[in-house]
């Protein structure tokens, strides 16, 4: 719970109303939008490409408020996605999902799934991994 002191220092941010009770206490009441995830607005992709080597970025995008936690399936499963830049399947901080080093076993359905204390949300979308062909010319001797 805020201090009155941290209060004070944010109504500058917040919208709200003053209210003085009989004891002479003041107290700020803070009203916040709140509602759960939702794809309405902006759906996962519904086919995406990648190519075997190369790396590829699905977006997601809910709305939410309080903001949602991002949690990514592949084909039903939970992925186990890294947060360091490091990592082949990385969660990017704004809940997006980053894979590098693309190979054919990555192909699927992905699911965004977002969840808050109001409630929880899934867009998914197809990612197809497309082979790396690579032609070579011959000189005739």
């Amino acid at each position: 719970m805020l201090a009155v002191t941290e209060l004070l220092a944010i109504t500058g941010l917040l919208q709200g109303r003053w209210h003085q009770s009989l004891s002479t206490t003041l107290v700020y009441y803070l009203s916040f939008p709140a509602f759960p995830p939702s794809f309405a607005k902006h759906s996962l992709q519904p086919n995406q490409y990648g190519t075997e080597s190369g790396s590829t970025t699905i977006m997601c995008r809910p709305e939410a408020a309080p903001a949602a936690e991002i949690i990514w399936l592949k084909d039903g499963r939970q992925l186990s996605v890294g947060e360091e830049s490091g990592s082949r399947l990385q969660k990017l901080p704004n809940g997006n999902l980053r894979i590098s080093n693309l190979r054919q076993s990555d192909g699927g359905t992905y699911t965004c799934k977002a969840v808050n204390q109001l409630g929880e949300a899934e867009s998914s979308g197809n990612l197809t991994i497309l082979c790396e062909y690579r032609v070579q010319f011959l000189e005739e001797s």
